[in-house]
């Protein structure tokens, strides 16, 4: 995490001091992107390692999240598309028996971006479907992997930094929130995630 805070501190110097080559800049009809970062992950608002609670010494990772974005630019301040976003998180305990754990969230949405001013600093909104996976390696006593599929909203706000004739560097923060289906699935989760974007527009 501190690596990663690191780089992200690089990256936003240099996006300001190459912003201003950008200030004509025009938007066009669409936007893509994607992003990548870290996080949080909790379950029924738990860590990982409480909500795994029959492995004693689960030893985890650093969540990994995941952004991708495409849709229509309405105008320059309101964009509307699909918005996918991932937070994976690997565990596996400290002992000799190789158990390991991985879980992962997933959420399809549509998405609406505003920005104020039309360019920079944005607010963000979605709703939609979501998806959790549970895979557990419990060593000896075999494989155990479970998906459950629900519902879902998201929040976030960030600000681009328009580079070059389309090209946007951008930090971004995004909370979310899913609800499931099946009565063995936990009651929620949800994520909160900070990535560096890469969006043209």
């Amino acid at each position: 995490m501190k690596r990663f805070a690191i780089c992200l501190a690089m990256l936003l110097v240099w996006a300001a001091a190459n912003a201003a080559a950008a200030e004509e800049a025009q938007k066009s009809k669409w936007y893509i992107g994607f992003g990548v970062g870290s996080g949080q992950l909790r379950v029924e608002g738990e860590s990982m390692t409480d909500y795994l609670d029959g492995f004693e010494d689960l030893d985890a990772d650093s969540p990994v999240t995941l952004h991708f974005g495409v849709g229509g630019i309405v105008n320059p301040r309101l964009h509307l598309g699909f918005d996918m976003s991932t937070i994976y998180q690997y565990a596996e305990e400290d002992d000799d028996d190789d158990a390991n754990v991985d879980l992962q969230v997933n959420n399809y949405m549509f998405a609406a971006h505003f920005y104020p001013v039309k360019k920079g600093f944005f607010i963000k909104a979605g709703t939609g479907f979501s998806l959790l996976t549970v895979d557990v390696d419990d060593g000896p006593e075999g494989d155990d992997r479970e998906t459950y599929d629900g519902l879902g909203y998201l929040l976030g706000s960030g600000y681009d930094f328009w580079l070059g004739k389309s090209f946007n560097l951008g930090i971004h923060a995004e909370f979310s929130q899913q609800y499931y289906n099946d009565s063995e699935a936990p009651d929620e989760t949800h994520f909160f995630s900070v990535y560096v974007s890469f969006y043209w527009f």
